[in-house]
């Protein structure tokens, strides 16, 4: 029988100045953070947190989104994406 296993994830939309986007998922919020334009030396400041986790500035702080990866193992040990996720950039 196989086992479905949930991975949360954080995702960070971001405009890439070419008139496209670009995504990149993290295994938690720290590291969105830590990766962040904004981070020196892997830390943003107080008020920058509270700007990129509040949705202020989507063009200079990009779009933050939760959301989960569900992987399906079977007994022959094959994994497989389980649920279809998307990202959605705009409005």
């Amino acid at each position: 029988m196989s086992k479905k296993y949930q991975i949360p994830v954080v995702s960070l939309i971001r405009e890439d100045g070419a008139g496209g986007f670009d995504t990149t998922v993290y295994p938690d919020i720290e590291a969105l953070l830590a990766d962040h334009n904004k981070a020196e030396y892997g830390k943003v400041s107080d008020e920058d947190r509270k700007s990129i986790l509040n949705g202020d500035d989507e063009y200079e702080n990009g779009m933050v989104s939760k959301g989960e990866i569900i992987v399906e193992i079977s007994d022959d040990g094959k994994a497989k994406l389980s649920k279809s996720f998307h990202f959605h950039g705009g409005q």
